[in-house]
């Protein structure tokens, strides 16, 4: 496996691992209204911009992006994706921890927070973000979360 900085050549395939992943774990639990949003916010122009701004990773295996993180500057976790086939092999923890580091590297921030699907609450619990109580904003529900950090 290979874990390196995306490139913008990598947004078709970022996009469609995103797709598939929220089609299957997020978008369920939303109302028409919030699918329709969250799909709007995923768009490959929307995208496109993103991976130029924010600070985007992907893990490729046999050439093939299977993973994607994205961190909004500086400390703000926009994006953790793993091919759904490769849950639950410590991936999701590889690419949060190459994130963690690179901001911590570039931004020395104290905080990190991540606006969590209630699907991946447990897994962002596990690695120390802290729950606020759910939102609901235009019919995506989701669950603000945080966790201080300590820089040596």
């Amino acid at each position: 496996m290979n874990l390196r900085d995306a490139k913008i050549g990598d947004l078709n395939e970022i996009t469609e691992l995103i797709v598939k992943c929220s089609e299957q774990f997020i978008l369920p639990r939303f109302s028409a209204e919030g699918k329709q949003n969250y799909q709007r916010s995923h768009t490959l122009n929307l995208m496109r911009d993103r991976i130029v701004e924010f600070q985007y990773q992907v893990l490729e295996q046999d050439e093939k992006i299977i993973g994607v993180v994205g961190m909004q500057r500086p400390s703000h976790l926009f994006h953790l994706h793993v091919a759904p086939e490769l849950h639950k092999k410590g991936l999701g923890r590889k690419l949060w921890m190459a994130a963690k580091e690179r901001a911590i590297s570039l931004d020395k921030p104290n905080k990190f927070s991540v606006n969590s699907s209630l699907y991946s609450v447990s897994f962002y619990e596990k690695l120390g973000f802290v729950a606020s109580p759910a939102e609901v904003r235009g019919g995506v529900e989701f669950v603000p979360m945080s966790m201080n950090i300590r820089l040596l």
